[in-house]
């Protein structure tokens, strides 16, 4: 109901599966409210564009957020308007075609341990990604990170 949607389980009782109770004695919770849109200072934003634009091997981690926020055109755009290559996590396949000319996936462990800027949109970096750690990534690397979400910001390295 709130944050980035995802599986999960619920296990039940027996009984309380099948008992009965009064109407008037089932009391709803209020809906959950929209996460607020982040605002990003310009200060902030020009210094990661700088950044950017400063990278010599940049790399563009896509992941299921880009997708849950409806932003894959703009994720496209951008990979095509930049020039840097993209990975797209398990959860962030389809956003971009694996069949792109960006598209990293063949060369994944080289992109990764060589990447001195990652731009990480809509994707954790768990132990899918190493948790963004040496030796699969550089010592040095620097992430940028987006997200819609404002519990994942700086949940990562």
């Amino acid at each position: 109901m709130y944050g980035t949607p995802g599986a999960c389980y619920i296990d039940l009782p027996h009984n309380l599966l099948y008992a009965k109770v009064p109407e008037d004695s089932v009391h709803y919770l209020p809906r959950v409210e929209l996460i607020p849109a982040l605002q990003v200072p310009n200060n902030l934003l020009n210094a990661t564009l700088n950044l950017l634009k400063s990278a010599k091997s940049p790399l563009v981690i896509v992941g299921k957020g880009i997708a849950y926020g409806g932003a894959s055109n703009e994720m496209q755009r951008f990979v095509e308007t930049t020039g840097i290559p993209f990975l797209a996590t398990p959860m962030g396949k389809g956003v971009i075609s694996d069949y792109h000319e960006l598209a990293a996936a063949r060369a994944r462990s080289h992109v990764l341990q060589n990447a001195d800027v990652i731009f990480l949109c809509g994707a954790r970096l768990n132990w899918i990604l190493h948790f963004g750690l040496a030796p699969r990534f550089r010592a040095d690397v620097k992430i940028i990170q987006l997200d819609m979400d404002p519990l994942e910001m700086n949940t990562n390295v």
